[in-house]
């Protein structure tokens, strides 16, 4: 067993080897025919093309869930828009801290369009940021959201931010900050988005609870951790997406018992369930059944699902080296298992993934690393000691399956 979960690593670091310089081939061809037909507009530097570029990839999940079919985000909803609207005059931070495909874009989306907020701030802007952002391409597109009547496109990094603070000194704003995935992101505009004393506000979306945290060096924060769909909500979402031209969003007796158990599979994570309602909608009976048998096959190898693979897989290609073993350890347990956790602390140490720090012992640093998964929403904790520790914890199966050695 030792020495098939090694080989599967090895497999898995030259998949991921293979992935990277996929990538970074699209990323180099894609700017050229980009840049090539806005030449004659001005152009842009190549590090603002591959911003975009890297920014409309991780834009693909959204588009695979109609706001109108989305459930279970009343609650937050509200809670979050009291949070921006009402408070104290101070700038405060919030943030929606959630696994990928959990949507967190989508729920900030519809409070930033709510007509709670548009009546409540002077003006607003929503930023999404790739890992690969430049801070002049984002205040360049939040001034041409904020200012529509000039052109910044010229303006360098000093201009901006004048520009920027200028702007905002005398307004209620609120900014919106999708998908922010490092905490220097804060320390590079913390300056620039003045506190202004007017009650403005900063909406955050993470998968990193560390970026939610980072916020309160400087700021009030507040942290949302959203949460995954239950059964009700699951299947409830399933069915709108599923069923909606043939049968008005009800699911058919005949199919309630392979709807139940695709959509137990998927464990709450509402992109999941949207895309592969979407793309059983209008199949026979027949195909649901063979669906539901390799719905894991599918995932790997159906092309319209190939979107769930990539936005979950993006949490795991941002991780350390040191963390990437740990995470695809938990391959080795059976699905829906729980373990202990001295005992996954105890196995990393047993097959030398934790590397020794000064001053600290080696199950120290394995709960540190632990930790830091669990900041990362790859791993969710299933139970608490006493004294609030982690008793035991497992990964969400579709992530499990994906990375299953």
């Amino acid at each position: 067993m030792i020495t098939r979960v090694q080989l599967a690593y090895k497999i898995q670091r030259v998949n991921t080897r293979s992935r990277e310089i996929k990538e970074k081939c699209q990323i180099h061809d894609a700017p050229e025919t980009q840049h090539s037909s806005e030449q004659g507009q001005g152009g842009s530097s190549s590090g603002e093309h591959q911003d975009i570029i890297v920014r409309n990839v991780r834009e693909e999940a959204p588009l695979h869930i109609n706001e109108a079919d989305v459930v279970g985000f009343e609650v937050p909803k509200a809670e979050l828009i009291d949070w921006l609207v009402t408070g104290r005059k101070e700038r405060v931070v919030i943030s929606v801290v959630g696994m990928g495909g959990q949507g967190k874009t989508t729920l900030a989306r519809k409070v930033f369009e709510s007509k709670e907020v548009m009546a409540n701030f002077d003006c607003r802007a929503w930023i999404t940021v790739s890992q690969s952002y430049s801070v002049e391409g984002l205040l360049r597109d939040m001034l041409q959201q904020l200012d529509k009547g000039n052109n910044f496109s010229t303006m360098d990094r000093k201009s901006l931010k004048d520009e920027v603070r200028s702007y905002l000194r005398q307004k209620r704003y609120v900014i919106f900050l999708d998908d922010v995935w490092d905490t220097k992101l804060w320390d590079d505009i913390e300056f620039d988005i003045v506190d202004n004393i007017k009650g403005s506000r900063i909406f955050v979306t993470t998968r990193k609870r560390e970026v939610a945290l980072h916020f309160k060096k400087s700021s009030i924060a507040k942290v949302h951790d959203l949460q995954l769909l239950d059964k009700k909500q699951s299947f409830e979402l399933f069915c709108k997406k599923a069923f909606k031209s043939d049968f008005g969003g009800f699911c058919p007796d005949e199919l309630m018992s392979a709807s139940s158990e695709i959509v137990s599979k998927c464990k709450g994570l509402p992109l999941a369930i949207a895309v592969i309602g979407g793309v059983l909608s209008g199949k026979a009976p027949s195909e649901w059944i063979d669906f539901r048998k390799n719905l894991f096959l599918e995932l790997e190898n159906n092309l319209h699902l190939d979107v769930v693979a990539k936005i979950l897989s993006f949490s795991y290609d941002d991780l350390p080296s040191n963390l990437k073993p740990c995470l695809l350890y938990f391959g080795i347990y059976p699905e829906d298992f729980s373990v202990k956790s001295m005992r996954l602390i105890k196995h990393w140490i047993a097959e030398e993934f934790i590397k020794q720090q000064e001053g600290k012992t080696l199950e120290k640093v394995a709960e540190g690393y632990l930790k830091e998964l669990i900041q990362r929403n790859l791993v969710q904790v299933s139970s608490f000691t006493i004294d609030d520790k982690v008793k035991s914890c497992r990964v969400h199966d579709l992530l499990r399956e994906i990375y299953d050695p």
